[in-house]
């Protein structure tokens, strides 16, 4: 409910491994509690692996082989480019729901902590921090030109008995990142600790999380617009962006102009199609977004239909609404 969002004032984003899910790690809210903060666990998209002889699973991006050998876990992975921008995505969401990048904390498991590295530190902002969880650092060669944020504190954690990401990758990627002009990363592992987590790497977490999200935040308080949206996806097929504001208890205003009609602009962008939609006048109306049959519907206080040029995905549409500059920002990749 709005009370309790009204209490957080940081976020954090986790991802999970192949072929997990985010529910698999809503644990962690409990073994390193941050009770300020919003956690999130996005699930990844079904598709095809080949390390799982081609057979669809949940995969952030495709693996050729099994244990990660070094040769494979330093290049670039077929669909890393969709997952980057996929994870700038929800980043951008929790921006919208009042979180901003310096409250927030992104973080994975495996698979999902080397799409964190790459995602968190390309990101167009600073990240309060990025946790990094048994990983390993793609695209080495390439990072100290593709690195856009060079001081975000970086946790690696990693176990030494790790039969499936070997712990040698993850003393790889703290060398590559800081070859790369990291100056904020630290490794730390964990001895008989095989491909998983333990307490002593979840106190180790909360201790980093902690550091970089402390509880006393100067700011005002987030001022959420959808809480109950997940960052996974905006819906099945509709979404709701902003809530009906509360009747203001004086008298009825006067009657206002009638608002212009709502205006869009459409492109497609490494394999998202962004759409930009213009609202003079908006309030906090209650908008009710129709991403299906390949036509977008915008229902509620403003009507406004659009031909997609394009089919896309709505389960992994997401959407962000700025009231300040009245536009509805919605990034839906390309089916």
């Amino acid at each position: 409910s709005p009370a309790w969002m009204a209490e957080r004032s940081a976020s954090v984003i986790f991802l999970h491994g192949l072929g997990d899910s985010g529910a698999a790690w809503g644990s962690l809210q409990h073994e390193a509690p941050l009770t300020w903060a919003r956690w999130s666990f996005p699930d990844a998209p079904r598709q095809p692996v080949s390390c799982n002889g081609g057979a669809s699973m949940p995969s952030w991006f495709d693996i050729d082989e099994l244990p990660l050998g070094d040769r494979e876990s330093a290049g670039a992975p077929k669909g890393i480019e969709r997952s980057v921008s996929m994870v700038h995505a929800m980043l951008k969401q929790s921006e919208a729901l009042g979180f901003p990048a310096s409250r927030t904390v992104l973080g994975g498991f495996s698979q999902g902590a080397a799409l964190s590295l790459l995602a968190g530190l390309t990101y167009e902002k600073p990240l309060a921090g990025i946790i990094a969880l048994s990983g390993w650092a793609m695209r080495r060669s390439e990072l100290p030109t593709l690195l856009r944020q060079r001081g975000v504190p970086v946790f690696l954690g990693h176990g030494e008995a790790d039969p499936t990401v070997p712990c040698s990758l993850g003393r790889a990627a703290e060398r590559a990142l800081k070859a790369a002009g990291c100056t904020a990363v630290e490794l730390h592992t964990f001895p008989g600790l095989g491909h998983s987590a333990c307490p002593p790497e979840f106190r180790a977490v909360h201790g980093f999380l902690r550091s970089c999200l402390p509880e006393r935040f100067e700011a005002d308080p987030p001022k959420a617009i959808v809480p109950e949206v997940p960052l996974s996806a905006a819906s099945r097929t509709k979404v709701v962006v902003g809530r009906p504001a509360p009747a203001p208890a004086a008298a009825a205003p006067a009657p206002e102009a009638e608002p212009a009609a709502p205006t869009f602009e459409l492109k497609e962008e490494n394999g998202l199609l962004l759409l930009s939609v213009y609202l003079p006048g908006v309030a906090a109306h209650e908008l009710e977004v129709d991403l299906s049959s390949g036509k977008f519907r915008l229902g509620g206080a403003r009507s406004l239909e659009v031909k997609l040029p394009c089919n896309v995905d709505p389960d992994r549409a997401t959407t962000r609404l700025s009231k300040k500059r009245a536009v509805l920002s919605i990034s839906a990749p390309v089916a």
